[in-house]
């Protein structure tokens, strides 16, 4: 029991500390940059719509446009905003930055559990340092929020097959149900799918997966069948509502959209995982001189097929690591079979990427060169984020100076006039009256 409480401590205290590096990494530094995508103020933009016309359902951009998903980033932006004042680069990011250091904390709360906190804690770096998960929680763009609300999604998915499937899942149907107030019924299935695949490997019988998770889908939907309606019957809505979602929901599955949306082929999800996991691709090239792999007498002298090691190596897998490889599969097929290009919302939602780098950073526990390379995978957390820390600092230090300037934008946004004297401004968005 002393061992249990002690272990519960230190997991806490390297939980806060965890947190403490994520405010430090994310909100100190997070409104010193510019817009500089075409995609943030575009979301931005819906935000100050929200609030200019008092319209939280379904606002009409610049007197014409919708949005073209659902609204769920938006209102987070326009609540913040709401507090503030004014929708900034600040708020407009401030969601995303949330989703992601909520969704390390998380992850390092389950593998402490079930993996160590050692382990724990370096899947939690990974994840927060790691360029395309670093890169999407500076961003104001749905990517960020979705994966963070899959990911929770999927462990309270496990927890629930931990527990026997007994009882709801509300957890899960809460994070189910912002996915796809985030992005759309996907948010939803794809969830669903990885966590079936995984109940049926693991001995769940058929009909009582299908039928469990069916209702847990359909409890997810349910918000987003309310907001579906409600936006329908906007004045602005109608049939010019029902055909975008038609498009952005079943052409785009499909492939088969009026518009050409990111569409490339399905090797370019493999090249894009591997760069956006920067800097830890490069621990997979020196994985294997560190990872030790004994066999037994009896496994040398039978010398057993592929078939037979796969299938031996299935029967002692945990479950957790299992769990984290069926996501895997099943997010990265989807991605690669709709052609659209999903590896930004691919490669942030599946938590064996992270375990993989981790397995390789830390090798065998014995190990003295396992100890050099998790050393140098700390160090690479700790790293690999510093130099754009040094030049935000120096950008809100120095602001006019020339050699500073070289990497940040001029223009400012195309959706407002500037109203202060920084560059870019702020949208001051004016009281519902």
């Amino acid at each position: 029991m002393d061992i249990s409480e002690n272990h519960y401590s230190n997991s806490r205290k390297t939980l806060w500390v965890l947190a403490l590096f994520c405010i430090a990494a994310f909100f100190l530094f997070l409104g010193s940059a510019l817009f500089n995508t075409r995609g943030e103020p575009r979301e931005a933009i819906v935000a100050v719509s929200m609030i200019d016309n008092c319209d939280w359902i379904l606002p009409v951009n610049n007197g014409t446009e919708i949005a073209f998903k659902p609204p769920l980033l938006h209102w987070c932006i326009a609540a913040a905003s709401t507090l503030t004042g004014a929708v900034t680069e600040y708020t407009s990011r401030l969601p995303s930055a949330l989703s992601l250091c909520l969704m390390t904390l998380c992850l390092f709360a389950f593998f402490a559990k079930r993996s160590g906190e050692r382990a724990a804690l370096l899947t939690a770096l990974i994840t927060l340092t790691n360029f395309e998960v670093h890169r999407a929680g500076y961003a104001c763009r749905v990517d960020m929020l979705l994966a963070a609300l899959m990911v929770l999604a999927l462990l309270a998915l496990y927890r629930w097959w931990e527990q026997g499937l007994r009882g709801v899942p509300w957890g899960a149907v809460a994070c189910l149900a912002g996915a796809a107030l985030t992005k759309g019924p996907v948010g939803v299935l794809l969830p669903c799918a990885c966590a079936g695949l995984f109940y049926l490997m693991r001995g769940v019988r058929l009909w009582s997966a299908v039928w469990r998770l069916t209702l847990v889908a359909l409890a997810a939907l349910l918000p987003l069948a309310a907001w579906y309606c409600a936006a329908y019957m906007q004045p602005h809505g109608g049939d010019r509502f029902l055909q975008l979602i038609y498009e952005e929901n079943v052409l785009r599955l499909m492939g088969k959209m009026t518009y050409a949306s990111h569409i490339n082929p399905w090797w370019y999800n493999v090249q894009t995982i591997l760069t956006g996991m920067l800097p830890y691709t490069l621990l997979l090239l020196i994985a294997p001189f560190f990872i030790r792999r004994g066999k037994s007498a009896g496994e040398a002298k039978e010398n057993p097929s592929l078939w037979q090691k796969v299938k031996a190596y299935y029967k002692q897998m945990p479950a957790v690591r299992l769990y984290a490889a069926v996501c895997t599969a099943v997010i990265f097929v989807f991605s690669a079979f709709r052609r659209a290009s999903a590896v930004p919302t691919c490669c942030r939602s599946i938590p064996s990427c992270r375990i993989s780098w981790r397995r390789a950073s830390c090798g065998s526990r014995k190990s003295g060169r396992a100890r050099c390379a998790h050393s140098a995978a700390l160090w690479q957390c700790s790293a690999s984020r510093s130099p754009y820390y040094i030049y935000v600092s120096l950008w809100d230090l120095c602001p006019r100076a020339s050699w500073l300037t070289v990497a940040m934008p001029t223009k400012t946004w195309p959706y407002s006039a500037p109203c202060s004297n920084r560059p870019g401004g702020k949208w001051r968005s004016s009281p519902c009256r």
